[in-house]
């Protein structure tokens, strides 16, 4: 069976692509709606009293993060609900209300501070430090922080309006998506965000609900498509294309190449549209997304353009004759039979051109591929963990090890080749 064309692999490609965009337009608000399970967690009635603040009527450990411990008590005659956050080592903390469980639109009470004394009310507008701004009205009365020094506990206490102006009210028989995060122990300035997560509290009701993100699988399969694509595939290619002639043979190599190309265009396109389709769970930085999408146009649309428009191989109507230098034994150097045609030469000078532009690009794209890789380790940081981190990094420098070592051995077997057949001449 012939290997798909380059031509049928663009229209495929094209069409997946259009299809994805058009399917991430409009489908936005079903992914907003559906992007993790709903887990009953435990909220029970208050039985800690810390030594920073008096007790309050409920507590609730926040789910997946049993190093945080919110308190509080709601007082319907002056209408204002207090809090108390306990986290169990020293760092900055922030909690709040959002209207769906993210970032942007939420309003929060911040702890910072040298001494961790800095606690005010912030509002914001996206996903990084830069989008959090003090709110011009502070809402808060009774608020306080302190530490304890036998322990190493942090906590932070204030009072609020359950129904404040413009802001997210707290309405009796209604939950609302409480969001949290923080940084590394003794790290007492904002920063990214070490844990975060959010809870669907009923806060008379003392019922809380745990929001799972699916964020983390969807992080998960986009990185090992992108990974398979840019750190597996794409570097067989360029082994291939290398040394794959001498190989497989003339034809042979081509169709291998051909259906390497294929696969990864196929792997970049579905790793694209899991983070297109995904928008709000995919929360990287710019360097991520613009190297993303810089390797996206050269893999899907470039090198493809660059293979359908290649120029016409014209070495074989001259006479190649292999001499022997003691300086570079395998150098080879091209005779041009007298006579050659303009046309001919101007040919051979756009192949040679073009094979410069095309196999450069390629190698190019690997190394892309793999620092692209380890900048999307490094933006999953705070869904995937440290943990997780150090596998994946293990992981990549394995796979980076194992392309260098391949292309290194590949290339000294080609040159004893070539010596080889040389003394035979």
């Amino acid at each position: 069976m012939q290997p798909p064309s380059l031509n049928h692999l663009t229209s495929v490609v094209l069409a997946l692509l259009l299809f994805s965009d058009a399917l991430a337009h409009g489908s936005d608000s079903h992914i907003d709606s559906a992007q993790g399970r709903i887990l009953e967690q435990e909220c029970t009635g208050n039985t800690a009293v810390s030594s920073l603040s008096p007790a309050y009527d409920y507590q609730v450990t926040m789910a997946g993060d049993p190093a945080l411990i919110g308190h509080w008590s709601i007082d319907s005659e002056s209408e204002t609900i207090s809090f108390r956050f306990c986290l169990s080592r020293a760092s900055w903390l922030g909690v709040g209300f959002s209207p769906d469980g993210e970032m942007p639109g939420s309003d929060a009470v911040i702890m910072t501070g040298s001494d961790y004394s800095d606690v005010k009310r912030y509002e914001i507008s996206g996903y990084s430090t830069s989008s959090i701004a003090a709110a011009g009205t502070q809402l808060l009365q009774d608020v306080g922080s302190g530490v304890n020094a036998s322990t190493g506990e942090t906590c932070m206490w204030y009072k609020r309006p359950l129904t404040p102006e413009n802001d997210i009210a707290i309405v009796e028989g209604q939950a609302q998506h409480l969001i949290w995060a923080h940084g590394e122990a003794g790290n007492p300035t904002l920063s990214q965000h070490s844990k975060s997560g959010s809870l669907l509290m009923d806060f008379y009701a003392c019922s809380a609900k745990a929001e799972e993100s699916d964020h983390k699988y969807v992080l998960l399969v986009h990185g090992l498509l992108m990974f398979g694509s840019f750190c597996v595939v794409m570097p067989l290619s360029v082994l291939v294309s290398r040394f794959g002639k001498a190989r497989f043979g003339e034809g042979r190599w081509l169709a291998l190449h051909k259906a390497a190309a294929l696969c990864c265009c196929i792997f970049i396109v579905a790793g694209w549209f899991v983070a297109n389709t995904n928008r709000k769970g995919m929360k990287s930085k710019y360097m991520h997304k613009t190297v993303g999408l810089l390797l996206v146009l050269l893999a899907v649309f470039v090198q493809p353009l660059l293979g359908i428009f290649r120029p016409a191989n014209t070495s074989t109507a001259k006479v190649v004759e292999q001499v022997k230098v003691p300086a570079v034994p395998t150098e080879v150097m091209e005779i041009e039979p007298e006579g050659e045609s303009e046309v001919s030469k101007n040919s051979a000078r756009l192949r040679r051109n073009w094979e410069l532009v095309h196999k450069n690009l390629g190698r190019f794209m690997v190394v892309l591929g793999f620092f692209q890789s380890y900048t999307g380790i490094e933006a999953a940081l705070p869904a995937i963990g440290e943990d997780s981190r150090t596998i994946s990094n293990l992981i990549l420098f394995v796979s980076l090890f194992a392309a260098l070592s391949s292309y290194s051995f590949f290339e000294k077997f080609k040159g004893t080749q070539n010596r080889l057949e040389l003394e035979h001449v």
